[in-house]
């Protein structure tokens, strides 16, 4: 009898991370399995509309002419939508070309943004070979859920923070210290149960594969690491940006731009995938201690001691937990065993950085109270 295993090969796709095809693929494959189909009677088609004006004109011009047509269809409907429901928008207005006064800047640092996001996958391509871009892909694959998770946190109270910034400094300074506190301790206990338990997860994900080994904590560990940072600079990444300041900070993405392409091409001569890690990691934590102390000196005006006292206690009880739960593949679980301990480890390690983030808010439990009326207001 067919497994679904029998209708993949060792080529792992790399798709748009959280977009769900990856439990499509594995759906498909059940279901294959269950019905005992070869997998020469099986075709997958994708953009049915295109393939069949395809099939009928046989003119690429025709099929991609019908494609542009169907994307502009929704413009008229929209222009409709919004004259008739949003009659105060004024469609004459001249534009506050003041509002995109640093253009230039904010482009400066989308740019770095896309360079710096994609320079271990190009490199890697170029110097070393697929089965590493494979490994790669899979860890990534799995920490861009998370930092997905981590940026809803942000989201989720960036615009009434943004308002209680620019109306009441004083109670943004608390707020902003409370939200500190939990946001970095969120992040340590999520990626310490990443770290100490994703190595599992992989091996059953990638089982049966057998053309380069998937399993390396190191990797994962490196992976960890440029997580925390990533994720850690993001709140302070907010701070800039409601206080606009993206021209006095362009030299950041700048710099980190410059350091990562610079260490991870020297990095993947002498260390192959690590060097790839090991240039992200010096470009994260340059970036994380620039915008951590221009926040904290040009925005905020308050001394760096406290929040950097923060960020050593959650570092350090993410390693010494680390050190006691190990990283391994637990080759003797399967996925719910996994899960389960998984969950009684969640128990005592959130607790631990619970007491952390206690230690540095003692009236932590009426505070939260005043945040959650504070965003609600």
């Amino acid at each position: 009898m067919a497994s679904p295993r029998d209708y993949k090969n060792t080529i792992i796709p790399n798709w748009c991370p959280g977009c769900g095809d990856y439990g499509i693929q594995n759906a498909i494959s059940a279901v294959c399995a269950k019905k005992g189909w070869a997998n020469e009677d099986i075709t997958l088609i994708s953009g049915i509309g295109r393939v069949l004006v395809l099939m009928l004109t046989r003119n690429i011009l025709a099929m991609q002419l019908l494609y542009c047509l169907c994307s502009m269809l929704p413009i008229p409907v929209i222009l409709w939508y919004t004259h008739k429901n949003y009659p105060w928008i004024d469609h004459h207005a001249k534009p506050d070309y003041s509002a995109v006064s640093q253009k230039n800047s904010v482009l400066m640092h989308q740019l770095s943004s896309v360079i710096f996001n994609n320079t271990d996958m190009v490199l890697l391509s170029y110097f070393c070979n697929f089965q590493l871009v494979s490994v790669y892909s899979i860890y990534n694959m799995f920490f861009v859920q998370i930092i997905f998770v981590m940026n809803l946190f942000l989201n989720s109270i960036s615009f009434r923070m943004g308002q209680i910034f620019h109306t009441d400094r004083e109670r943004f300074l608390g707020l902003f210290d409370l939200c500190e506190t939990l946001y970095l301790a969120f992040v340590a206990f999520c990626y310490t149960m990443t770290a100490a338990f994703l190595l599992p997860v992989i091996r059953i994900y990638t089982s049966g594969i057998q053309d380069t080994n998937y399993i390396d904590a190191f990797l994962l560990l490196l992976f960890a690491l440029k997580a925390v940072l990533e994720s850690g600079k993001s709140i302070y990444h907010q701070a800039v940006q409601f206080e606009g300041a993206f021209q006095q900070t362009r030299w950041h993405a700048l710099v980190e731009m410059a350091i990562n392409l610079t260490v991870t091409l020297l990095g993947i001569q002498f260390f192959g995938i690590y060097g790839c890690l090991f240039g992200t990691l010096a470009a994260l934590l340059c970036r994380t201690v620039l915008v951590f102390r221009y926040t904290y000196r040009n925005i905020l005006h308050q001394r760096m001691a406290r929040p950097a006292l923060k960020w050593g206690c959650d570092l350090g009880l993410m390693v010494l937990i680390l050190r006691i739960v190990g990283i391994q593949s637990r080759p003797e679980l399967s996925l719910p065993g996994v899960i389960g301990v998984a969950l009684l480890h969640m128990i005592w390690i959130g607790a631990a950085f619970v007491g952390v983030a206690f230690l540095f808010d003692h009236d932590l439990l009426h505070k939260l109270r005043t945040l959650r009326s504070s965003i609600r207001s």
